[in-house]
This record gives structure tokens, sequence and C-alpha cells, in this order.
């Protein structure tokens, strides 16, 4: 685990809310010199760093607000330090948990070089990330609804093919379904249907016209059999830069592929866990699944996978290696190669 450190004479740590940021500020000795709740303003909070200059550190744990926090200490001209939320733990004795000692314990834990690091996405791909996120909401309501439409039809003795139910006009819909009621959720659910796909289909044209600063790793990405435009568009955009991640395993780490446990005195104890990106493993499994369907070798590799596995289990282990590829292939700016590959 990597922490930060910072030489900064007055250390301040936030503890953010919708409506308040709860504001402690240190000095290098530990000496609380501001402990005060502070309403969440913009002018307010850049009055206050004012006040302590250039020579002021901002910390604050990774929660959804921090981008603002983070935009405002940019304005100010002063450091600004994302740690991570879930790796910030009060002490287990605590009886009490409150505003003023999440802010004291962020500020404490920067003072000492002990503030865990989280990755600060850049500001410029926030809002585009968050339209491909969008994007992946709209296929998964379409594949709901998609369920739904198949299993109402074949109730009905229909074959449950969405593409037929789309193409059928409101008097078919009529003829093929006797109850009124029955009908009418046949037309809502289609309704829907057809607003989600429409929307999808321009939130991925817009994704398309603004991904631009990833030519080079679109192209590399792209090499990978059954890797699409919008599946490298996904895995590029959650992971932002691939130089914070050291070696592949930190970047599989990231993308909730790798089982992790806890040990004491040489014991795991507890059950695994994986804690990662959903969205970034969502696209890498997607590519395994595709990446099998479209090259004979990574099918037979697939194939071996499964046979003392779970087929799930099997496509995680192909998606850890294909993530491990995708690394490498950004780092050397080489094209997927089938046969370096096959040979692991």
């Amino acid at each position: 685990m990597r922490y930060y450190s910072t030489e900064a004479e007055w250390i301040a740590g936030c503890d953010l809310h919708n409506r308040s940021v709860y504001v402690v500020v240190l000095q290098r000795g530990g000496k609380v010199v501001l402990d005060r709740n502070f309403r969440r303003d913009k002018a307010t909070l850049l009055e206050l760093l004012g006040k302590f200059g250039p020579s002021v550190a901002v910390a604050c744990e990774s929660v959804n607000l921090w981008t603002w926090l983070r935009d405002i200490c940019v304005e100010a001209e002063v450091p600004f330090y994302l740690g991570d939320a879930k790796q910030v733990a009060g002490p287990r004795f605590r009886r009490s948990k409150s505003d003023k000692e999440d802010a004291h314990q962020i500020a404490n834990l920067l003072a000492l070089g002990k503030l865990p690091v989280a990755y600060a996405y850049p500001s410029n791909l926030i809002a585009l990330r968050g339209l491909n996120r969008d994007r992946l909401a709209l296929v998964g309501e379409c594949d709901r609804i998609s369920g739904r439409l198949r299993a109402i039809a074949q109730e009905h003795g229909l074959s449950g093919r969405t593409a037929e139910l789309l193409g059928m006009e409101q008097a078919e819909i009529r003829a093929a379904f006797a109850n009124p009621l029955v009908e009418e959720r046949i037309s809502v659910l289609l309704e829907q249907l057809r607003r989600a796909r429409r929307s999808r289909i321009r939130l991925a044209r817009r994704i398309r016209k603004e991904i631009f600063s990833f030519g080079r790793e679109m192209k590399l990405l792209q090499s990978i059999p059954g890797v699409g435009f919008l599946t490298a568009a996904t895995v590029l955009l959650e992971v932002g830069e691939f130089n914070r991640f050291e070696n592949d395993g930190e970047f599989r780490a990231a993308s909730g592929l790798v089982n992790r446990y806890r040990t004491s005195a040489g014991k795991r104890v507890g059950r695994r866990f994986r804690d990662g990106n959903p969205y970034l493993k969502r696209a890498l499994v997607g590519a395994a699944v595709f990446a099998a369907r479209m090259d004979e070798g990574i099918k037979k590799q697939l194939w071996k996978l499964s046979r003392n596995r779970r087929r799930t289990e099997a496509n995680c282990i192909l998606a850890n290696r294909i993530a491990s590829a995708m690394f490498a292939m950004i780092k050397s700016g080489e094209s997927f190669d089938s046969l370096r590959f096959a040979r692991g």
C-alpha cells in the first residue's frame, strides 16, 4: 500500500457532505489551529485557504464529492491529496464517530505520512466516463426489459424473440395476446425498450466523437480479437492513466479480478473478497468471452480452464490473462499477438 507524504506547514483535513464540510487544520507539530464546520460553499472555502496561503495541504477521502474540493484547490493553487476511503478506517476502540473526528483523522494521517493513496481521476475525462457509465446502465436496462418481454411471450406460446416483438404493430399485438392487460404490458415494455435503445445509441455515437485523446491505446486494444470500440473505450475511461500502475498485478487488482485474503499468524482468516472497479471488471470479462468466440487459440484456453472449474471462474481467469496482455501492450506499444498469448 502506498501513502502520501507532505512537507506543508499547514495540513487541512476535510470531511465532505452535501451541505457542509468540516475542516480541521493542523500545524506541522500537530497543534490544532482550526476546528470548524463550514457551509459547502466555494467562496467560503477559497477565503479559508487564502488565509493560510500556498503552504497549506488539503486532504479528503475518496467520496463522491471530492472532485468539487479538488477544483477549488486547483483554483487556489494549493496541493490536494485524495485518501482511499476504504482504507482510512478509524480505531476499533473509538466509541463514537463524528465529522470532527473524521476530519481530524484525515489531517493526522497526512501529517504522519500514513494517508493511503487513492487515484484522483483526471478532471477532463470525468464527464466522458459518466456518459459511458450511463450507456452501460442503458445496456443493462435493455437486457432487463428484453428478458421480461421474452418471459411474457413464452407464457402465451410465442417464440419470445425480441426482434419479432419489436416488429409487431399494435393490431398484431392485440391479436397475439387476447388479454387486454397483457397487451398493455407488452406495449409499455416495447415503448421502454425502444426509448432505451435510442438513448444508448445516441450516447455511443457521442462517445465515439469525444474519445480522441486515446487514439494510440484504442488501436492497440482493438487488435485483441473480440474487443470492439466500446469495450476498449470502457477499459480506457475506467483506468484513466495506465501509468498509475507499476505492474499488471496492480491493474488486475484494480479491476476486481484478483482474490484477496486476510492473513494472521501465517493463516488465512475470513473469507476471500474482490474489491475493484465493477465497470472495468465487466468490460474485461466481456472481452475474454468474445475473444474466445473469435480466436481458436483463446477458445482452447477457455476450454482447458473450464474442465475442472465453473464457467464463470474460467472466464475470470481468462479475463486476468487478457488484462495482463492489455497492460503489456499499452506499455510496449505492440499489438496483440495470438501465438505469444497462447504460450502464456
